[in-house]
């Protein structure tokens, strides 16, 4: 049993080594010989749960790591995260969230994209219990369906709900409309102007 602890043992710098060499610091000490290691090579592989889509095996070609002793690997990754990265990090999109449905807390990501010529909505359900992400086709559809009704295609349980925008912490967003000067004359100034003032700090 010592023989094997003595084996497995990885030498790592020590914190006061790290810390004198001086910043930035790294996030995580690597093994002092470098390279990275995965531990219990007889613990069987694990499948993702019913909260994770299938993002990783896309993305890494469906196969685990497979090193020269045979062993297949499924590293750990969190497919909500990836998938929210890589779709709506960065870019315009809309959430909305929902309190006191009957599966808890809901939280909607949505994105308009075109592709190849055509519409899609990108959409992210995230729940407790699971995450539904998907991409609708826009073609056909005269009028785009609201928030509540997405959220009853992707989840049986969320009828009756009301969502709302997520908007900036402490900051309210108010929205009215003012009558236009119709006699002014001025051709740009048709219809109704909508301004938006914001509250808070």
């Amino acid at each position: 049993m010592l023989e094997k602890m003595q084996d497995d043992y990885i030498p790592y710098p020590r914190i006061e080594d790290v810390l004198e060499k001086g910043g930035p610091y790294p996030q995580v000490i690597l093994p002092q010989f470098g390279g990275y290691w995965i531990e219990d090579v007889e613990a069987p592989a694990g499948t993702p749960s019913s909260s994770e889509s299938s993002f990783c095996e896309e993305e890494d070609g469906g196969e685990g790591m497979s090193p020269g002793g045979g062993h297949s690997y499924r590293l750990e990754c969190n497919s909500t995260a990836r998938a929210y990265r890589k779709h709506f990090l960065g870019k315009e999109h809309m959430n909305y969230y929902c309190t006191g449905s009957s599966i808890g807390n809901l939280i909607m990501s949505l994105k308009h994209e075109e592709a190849e010529g055509q519409e899609f909505l990108r959409i992210m359900l995230r729940s407790r219990t699971k995450t539904v992400h998907d991409r609708i086709s826009l073609a056909g559809i005269n009028q785009l369906p609201s928030v509540p009704q997405i959220a009853k295609v992707f989840c049986d349980d969320a009828t009756g709900l009301k969502f709302n925008p997520v908007l900036y912490p402490r900051v309210i967003l108010r929205h009215r409309k003012e009558p236009a000067d119709v006699h002014s004359g001025k051709k740009s100034n048709k219809g109704s102007v909508s301004s938006h003032r914001w509250v808070g700090g």
